[in-house]
């Protein structure tokens, strides 16, 4: 309930951004979703998840979720979390702690934090790890 809450408050916030002739949409499993042309931000008991067509943001705590990248950057702010996101991505930035990210490629991944653990399908991605305990290796989860 906490995360549905935090979801629908980050989603109405994120409206905000996005002006007016929005459509919003609520599901049977109070899923929100508001849309604005190729910018749409989303939430649910798996965080906020905004996409303005170019980059990917996800905003999660102590959730589960999958994305897929679709040659978009991922920008991520979580704790407590396990993030998939499939496919090949752009540019992926995560920041926060306790995270588990798997991804299927990246051009770059950038780490910021503590004790996050980061896998890449495949490629050779540049790496930045900032922070305390963070690690990034091939492997994982995701499907590149």
């Amino acid at each position: 309930m906490r995360g549905r809450i935090a979801a629908v408050t980050g989603g109405v916030a994120l409206l905000a951004l996005f002006g007016a002739g929005c459509g919003v949409s609520v599901s049977e499993d109070g899923d929100v979703s508001v849309s604005n042309g190729g910018e749409e931000v989303s939430g649910s008991e798996n965080g906020v998840v905004v996409s303005d067509g170019r980059t990917l943001t996800v905003a999660a705590d102590g959730e589960t979720a999958t994305e897929d990248c679709a040659g978009l950057d991922v920008n991520v702010l979580a704790s407590d979390t396990t993030l998939t996101f499939n496919g090949e991505c752009g540019e992926v930035s995560i920041a926060g702690s306790n995270t588990e990210v798997h991804v299927g490629s990246a051009a770059s991944i950038s780490v910021t934090g503590a004790d996050n653990v980061v896998y890449y399908a495949s490629g050779e991605p540049s790496i930045s790890n900032l922070g305390v305990n963070n690690t990034t290796e091939q492997g994982g989860s995701a499907t590149p």
